[in-house]
């Protein structure tokens, strides 16, 4: 599904919970997209990051 996503300029946002706990994204997603940084949060719900909530308002995205 991710080279699919990147295939077709899907906006795609990886981020982490806690990282430096254990909460590391897998590294096989990071070799499809290897020009993206994950946000690294520490609030379980993405809606409430204001990097997340602001990534998918630059993509001019609802969801």
């Amino acid at each position: 599904m991710q080279k699919t996503d990147k295939a077709f300029e899907v906006p795609t946002l990886f981020t982490t919970v806690v990282e430096n706990l254990g909460g590391s994204l897998v590294q096989q997603l990071l070799e499809v997209f290897p020009e993206q940084k994950p946000f690294n949060r520490t609030m379980i719900n993405s809606r409430e990051d204001p990097n997340a909530v602001d990534w998918v308002t630059e993509t001019r995205r609802k969801k």
